[in-house]
């Protein structure tokens, strides 16, 4: 496939359904075990996006539904990178950002549908202000609300100890405080510069993914992306939140098919992301938080419920066989 030059202008100009020209847009998409909702993106791809402008990336760590067959029959355009094992999300990120040509780059998550207009809102960012290193989008629930994560703030202590470990995010009416505070106040109607934006639909530079660097690879589970934010903006560059792009995400999908193991590795990734943006006395206080607070916290929800008879025995179990591997802080392992 050959890529005329793109520059932030034609990039904007271009993007959209029926052009003449043609843009170097690189989508990279790390797929594990979604195969209809991989399918559903990729159409939603075909849908709003001149195919002409773009190569399509999937790299799929090591699914054992139809993911590859259906691929390969279905989206022969596609570019398949199929991993033996599940080498993980930033790993797998960066095995599509080697192999990708594009002048951009968008990550994008197999559980996403993009709108009409997405990409070209998002690449008007880079026009406007040439400060920008990386765009989000504004992420919907299927029922339309806007998710918290298209626009965030980065991880603090307060944060881990109060929404993280306490849940208290979580409280009828005094929760919203707790997200404000501590998690997102951004204004989800107005397009601005933020502190991190979701990996699920982020659009890079490739120039920058290269001198920066792509995902930070010692992540076991989540974390990578505002970590990549926070790792840009250090580096003078703005992370920008751009309202008009519109892109449906069904959240954790994959995540859902090995819960545990989501659980205590992201668990663990936390404290990767403190020792990487706030030092070795950060990461201690975040672990010491996890094992003292979070933990027992934990439990004892679980106990609650099990004595008010709302969860089984069985629940409660894999409740306690979490904690124990998070007080053990072992990696999980299928």
């Amino acid at each position: 496939m050959g890529f005329e030059k793109a520059t932030p202008d034609n990039l904007a100009r271009t993007i959209e359904p029926g052009s003449p020209d043609s843009s170097s847009v690189s989508i990279i998409i790390v797929s594990w075990n979604v195969a209809g909702l991989l399918r559903d993106c990729l159409l939603s791809i075909q849908q709003t996006v001149d195919n002409a402008a773009i190569e399509i990336i999937v790299v799929d760590n090591a699914s054992r539904d139809e993911t590859v067959a259906m691929l390969r029959h279905e989206f022969p355009q596609v570019v398949v990178i199929a991993n033996q094992e599940n080498v993980g999300y930033a790993r797998a990120n960066n095995q599509g950002i080697v192999r990708a040509r594009g002048d951009y780059m968008l990550i994008l998550n197999p559980d996403t549908q993009i709108l009409p207009g997405a990409l070209a809102a998002m690449a008007a960012a880079f026009v406007d202000d040439p400060d920008v290193g990386i765009v989000g989008a504004r992420l919907t629930n299927p029922d339309g609300s806007v998710q918290h994560v298209s626009a965030r703030k980065q991880r603090t202590l307060a944060y881990t100890l109060f929404c993280y470990a306490l849940h208290l995010d979580a409280l009828p009416k005094a929760g919203d405080w707790f997200v404000r505070r501590y998690y997102s106040d951004y204004d989800y109607g107005v397009s601005q510069a933020v502190e991190a934006v979701s990996g699920a639909a982020m659009l890079i530079p490739a120039h920058l993914l290269r001198r920066l660097g792509g995902f930070d690879e010692g992540f076991l589970h989540t974390g990578e992306d505002i970590e990549l934010c926070e790792r840009y903006r250090r580096a003078g560059l703005k992370i920008y939140y751009a309202s008009d792009a519109r892109i449906i995400h069904f959240d954790g999908q994959s995540s859902k098919q090995a819960p545990r193991r989501s659980v205590v590795n992201g668990t663990l990734s936390g404290e990767h992301y403190f020792r990487r943006c706030g030092g070795r006395r950060d990461a201690w206080l975040y672990k010491a938080i996890i094992m003292a607070v979070q933990a027992p916290f934990m439990l004892s929800i679980g106990l609650v419920k099990l004595l008010l008879r709302l969860e089984t025995s069985t629940d409660f179990k894999n409740r306690w066989g979490t904690a124990v591997v998070i007080w053990k802080w072992r990696i999980y392992e299928d």
